[in-house]
C-alpha cells in the first residue's frame, strides 16, 4: 500500500467517502439477526449494545478530517475487541464485526504501517475463528474481505486525491491564464495607445503650429490623418480586448517612417525577414512599434535607422538613432512589455 500523503476534502467529496465507508455496514445485519436465536435476554442486550458501540465507533472514526493514527488505531483496537468479544461470548457471526478492522486501519497515514496492521487485525481474527470452531471456509472468506475491503478503502482515498489534486492545478492553470491575458492586454494597449496618442499629439501640435501660421490647408490635413489615427487605434483597441489583433511585420515597418517623419525624423529601413510564424510577426511588429514610439518620445533624433535581418537560427531587428543617450530615459511599462514579449520567445532584448 502507498503512503496516503493528504486526505480529500469538500463537500462533494465528503458525501462520497462517507459513503463509501457507510455501506459496509449493510454486513451488520449477520450478527444482528444472530441475536434472534438467543433465549437469554441479557445475551441479547449485551449484543445490541455490542452492535451500537461498533457503530458508533466506526462512524466517529471516518469523520471526513483526517484523525490522528492513534486515534485510528484505538478506534480499530475497540472494534477488534467487540468483534472477538462478541464471537467469544455470544455468537459466531459477530466475527464479522473484526471485518471492519482493516477498513479503519486503512485510512493510517504509512502505507507499511497499515499493511502491518492489518495484517495482525487478520491473523487474530482467524485465530480467534478457529478457537470457536468457526470453518475454514468462512474464516478464509472472512480474510479476502477484510483485506480486499481495506484495499479498495485505501484506493478509494488515494482517487479522490488524485482527483482533488487535478482539480486545484486546473483552477491554478486557469487563474494563471487570466493573469497571463490580463498582462498580454495591458501590454497591447499600452502598446496601441501609446504609439497613437503620441501620433495624436504630435499632429494636432503641428495642426496647431500651421493654423498660428495661418496654413489652414495644411491644418486640415494634418486634422484628417489625426482623425484616420484615432479611428485605427480605437479598432485596434476593441480587437485587443477581443483577443484577434494580429499585427504584422510589414505594416509596421510602412509605419514607421510616417511616424518618425511626423516628430521631424527621418527614417532608414534596411533589410527585411520572411518565413516567420505568426507568433514572432506579431511579436517583431509589437517590439518595432515600442521602439519607435520610444524614439519619438524620448531622443530627440534627427535621424533614425531600422535594420532587419535572418541570422543563424534567429532574426534580428535593430532600431538606432543619433538621438539622447539611453541612460537618461527610465524603462517603464513599455520597455518591460517588450523584453518580456521577447524572451517569451526564447531570445533577447537590449
Amino acid at each position: 500500500m502507498n503512503d496516503v500523503p493528504s486526505w480529500p476534502t469538500g463537500r462533494v467529496f465528503g458525501r462520497r467517502y462517507r459513503f463509501y465507508a457507510l455501506i459496509w455496514l449493510a454486513y451488520v445485519i449477520y450478527p444482528l439477526l444472530s441475536l434472534f436465536g438467543m433465549h437469554s435476554p441479557v445475551k441479547i442486550a449485551l449484543g445490541i449494545a455490542a452492535i451500537v458501540a461498533f457503530v458508533a465507533i466506526y462512524v466517529a472514526s471516518f469523520n471526513l478530517q483526517p484523525p490522528p493514527d492513534r486515534r485510528i488505531l484505538l478506534a480499530a483496537a475497540a472494534i477488534e475487541l467487540i468483534g472477538l468479544a462478541g464471537t467469544v461470548f455470544l455468537a459466531v457471526p459477530f466475527l464479522g464485526i473484526a471485518v471492519y478492522v482493516p477498513v479503519v486501519l486503512a485510512r493510517l497515514r504509512s502505507g507499511r504501517a497499515a499493511l502491518l496492521a492489518i495484517g495482525l487485525a487478520v491473523a487474530l481474527m482467524v485465530s480467534v475463528g478457529r478457537a470457536v470452531g468457526t470453518p475454514s471456509d468462512e474464516l478464509l472468506s472472512l480474510s479476502l474481505v477484510s483485506v480486499l475491503s481495506s484495499v479498495a478503502l485505501r484506493g478509494f482515498l488515494r482517487f479522490l486525491e488524485s482527483t482533488l489534486a487535478l482539480r486545484r492545478a486546473q483552477e491554478e492553470i486557469a487563474q494563471l491564464a487570466k493573469l497571463e491575458e490580463r498582462g498580454r492586454i495591458a501590454r497591447d494597449l499600452h502598446d496601441i495607445l501609446g504609439h497613437s496618442l503620441s501620433v495624436v499629439v504630435l499632429k494636432s501640435e503641428l495642426a496647431e503650429t500651421l493654423i498660428e501660421h495661418g496654413d489652414a490647408r495644411d491644418a486640415q490635413r494634418e486634422i484628417r490623418e489625426l482623425q484616420t489615427v484615432a479611428r485605427a487605434a480605437l479598432g485596434e483597441v476593441r480587437e485587443a480586448v477581443a483577443g484577434y489583433r494580429k499585427p504584422t511585420l510589414a505594416a509596421e515597418v510602412l509605419r514607421a517612417p510616417t511616424t518618425l517623419a511626423t516628430a521631424g525624423i527621418h527614417c532608414d529601413v534596411e533589410g527585411e525577414v520572411s518565413g516567420l510564424t505568426e507568433e514572432q510577426e506579431a511579436t517583431l511588429a509589437l517590439v518595432l512599434r515600442e521602439a519607435v514610439t520610444n524614439v519619438v518620445r524620448h531622443s530627440a533624433a534627427r535621424r533614425c535607422r531600422i535594420r532587419l535581418w535572418r541570422g543563424d537560427r534567429q532574426v534580428h531587428l535593430e532600431v538606432q538613432d543619433d538621438g539622447r543617450a539611453g541612460e537618461t530615459v527610465t524603462p517603464g511599462n513599455g520597455l518591460g512589455g517588450m523584453v518580456e514579449r521577447v524572451e517569451a520567445l526564447d531570445g533577447e532584448a537590449s
